[in-house]
């Protein structure tokens, strides 16, 4: 084992085991720089085991404790002058007046519609201006589209070029 594996034993020296802890002891009496790093690491180790047990008391805590409290009541505060200055800039009145806006086209749309009555007033259509669906038309339209499928198919192979696609395709829909 050399230096740098006992250094990392000499930091884990209360997580290693008895026989671990001899062999680096073994080390400890013939590596000085070694012996130097756990000496300082037992003098960190205790000092921060000291100040853990030391409970610090803040000086005139009570005084502390009323400016903690007086700075939130300023938040509060300043926060309530914050949202009123909020609710009154150009961006909030032009999204409450298109609110407005919208209400007032409701209301209007409703009065129309009560005043009108409640059904819909239906209108005679003249037989010539309306669409007949029948399914043999529709049957024929989707016929004529496999047709027209096929056709454009027949035509187009990977060698085809513009002009003779054309062609094709005249010949084919005459």
């Amino acid at each position: 084992m050399g230096c740098s594996e006992y250094k990392q034993s000499i930091y884990l020296w209360n997580e290693i085991s008895p026989a671990e802890k001899e062999m680096v002891n073994k080390h400890l009496d013939t590596c000085t720089d070694c012996a130097a790093l756990f000496k300082q690491v037992q003098l960190v180790q205790k000092q921060v085991a000291e100040v853990s047990l030391n409970k610090t008391i803040a000086p005139h805590a009570a005084q502390l404790t009323s400016r903690v409290m007086q700075a939130v009541h300023n938040q509060q505060k300043n926060s309530l002058v914050n949202r009123a200055s909020r609710l009154l800039s150009p961006f909030q009145l032009i999204r409450y007046s298109f609110a407005a806006l919208s209400l007032a086209l409701l209301i209007s749309f409703g009065l129309e519609y009560i005043q009108t009555g409640s059904g819909q007033k239906t209108q005679s259509v003249k037989p010539e201006e309306s669409v007949v669906l029948s399914s043999a038309i529709i049957r024929s339209s989707i016929e004529n589209r496999k047709k027209r499928k096929s056709i454009f198919s027949t035509c187009k192979t990977p060698f085809t070029d513009q002009l003779a696609y054309r062609e094709c395709i005249k010949q084919q829909l005459q």
